[in-house]
């Protein structure tokens, strides 16, 4: 069996320096693991407050880029209206080029099926619904002509008109002709 050496047997130092040197390293140790507790003990406490620091810069920042944003909230919600608004138009308008013939397309025909002896004088179209005629005819012939040439152009629910006169000379004949696709009602109505 091996004896076991002990240190201190093996040392030729005085037993004082031993201990002196024990009691030192023991002391510097003991000085380690103070400053290092020190360090953990002063990260653990100046951690939180780094944090709340950093994040309140953070929040700062953020809250002046949203002051900054805010000044342009109305221009965005006029913005937002106004595409709104565009789409809805652009959707009435495609309605209107599904279901309506083209404004240019009704006048042709209304001079296509224009009789000798009555001419137009003002026309106003109401989009999709409706054409006002004022015309002036010679005789109460070219009016009713004129309405059956307007009938059979198949455009329009309904063909309305205020009195002919009867007598010579050129008189005011109005026309309100109702569109099918829009289904206007007459103001005299």
């Amino acid at each position: 069996m091996a004896t076991r050496v002990v240190a201190k047997d093996v040392n030729f130092l005085p037993q004082a320096v031993l201990l002196e040197r024990d009691k030192k390293r023991r002391l510097t140790q003991r000085l380690k693991t103070a400053v290092v507790a020190g360090l953990l003990a002063g990260i653990a406490f100046s951690l939180p407050l780094y944090v709340e620091a950093r994040e309140r810069y953070q929040l700062e920042l953020l809250t002046a880029r949203y002051r900054e944003l805010e000044k342009g909230r109305p221009y965005r919600e006029e913005l937002v209206a106004k595409e709104k608004q565009y789409f809805r138009e652009k959707a009435v308008v495609e309605k209107l080029k599904k279901e309506n013939i083209s404004v240019v397309a009704i006048i042709d025909a209304i001079y296509d099926a224009l009789p000798p002896g009555l001419w137009v004088t003002d026309i106003e179209v109401e989009a999709g619904r409706a054409v006002r005629l004022k015309c002036e005819a010679t005789s109460t012939l070219a009016a009713a002509r004129f309405m059956a040439g307007l009938d059979s152009l198949g455009l329009f629910d309904r063909i309305e008109t205020n009195e002919v006169p009867l007598g010579s000379g050129v008189a005011q004949v109005e026309f309100y002709l109702s569109l099918k696709a829009g289904g206007g009602s007459s103001p005299r109505n």
